[in-house]
């Protein structure tokens, strides 16, 4: 199995990327699919609370994303 390459993004560019946020998604659902985890609860909290400061990291692996965190 391949590493993870990480890319690392500003954390706005996800509230404009519908493929981030479904990618997003589509790892919260294969965990506990929490509605307070979803897509779109992240991007309202990055609109509210965001300091435009925050990074959005995307782990990639075989062109797929299967990790992705906010920092």
């Amino acid at each position: 199995m391949s590493p993870l390459t990480w890319r690392r993004l500003p954390a706005q560019q996800f509230l404009g990327d519908s493929g981030l946020q479904a990618d997003w998604n589509r790892l919260s659902a294969q965990r506990l699919d929490l509605p307070f985890m979803s897509a779109e609860a992240w991007c309202a909290a990055l609109e509210v609370f965001g300091s435009g400061h925050e990074q959005l990291l995307v782990g990639n692996q075989a062109g797929q994303a299967q990790a992705m965190l906010v920092l």
